[in-house]
């Protein structure tokens, strides 16, 4: 049950994402690139989210959460907060890769990092303020429907081969 949950929550996401976006009026390019983007970072997000990356070799983490990270914070340079929460999807995405107690500086960099993409739009300190929190809510959320997914699906393996 946990997995229909975590596909819900990614595609709520991606959904208020499309709407965000498409409340803007994009023009054609900018809807292009943006079409472009949002399936790269939900089927990275995916794959993050339900393929155990922590056993993934190590070259393959870093290339997938690199390509995340482009694709993530570059639409924000045209789509601006509209763009917001796949930031967070990516903080989750960096939880569910990166060993050890390093990742957590880096999620909260990741977090950190959408202040100045926010500033140079003009939001005004509480939008800034808000922006890092629900990124970084964004991201705990996200890590923790995955991580239950996961610690789910090996459970019942393990009762299977008990």
């Amino acid at each position: 049950m946990v997995l229909p949950i975590t596909l819900v929550m990614l595609a709520g996401f991606a959904l208020t994402t499309i709407i965000n976006v498409l409340l803007t009026d994009p023009d054609p390019a900018r809807l292009l690139g943006f079409a472009v983007c949002l399936p790269v970072v939900f089927t990275l997000q995916l794959a993050h989210s339900l393929a155990g990356p922590r056993y993934w070799p190590a070259r393959v983490r870093t290339i997938t959460l690199s390509v995340q990270c482009l694709a993530t914070y570059l639409p924000f340079t045209w789509l601006g907060s509209a763009w917001g929460s796949m930031v967070g999807l990516l903080a989750g995405s960096v939880l569910l890769t990166v060993p050890g107690p390093g990742r957590w500086a880096l999620y909260a960099a990741s977090g950190a990092a959408i202040q100045p993409l926010l500033a140079a739009q003009g939001v005004p300190p509480i939008g800034l303020i808000y922006g890092v929190g629900f990124t970084l809510l964004t991201g705990l959320v996200v890590y923790g429907m995955s991580s239950l997914s996961t610690l789910v699906a090996e459970l019942y393996a393990a009762r299977g081969k008990l």
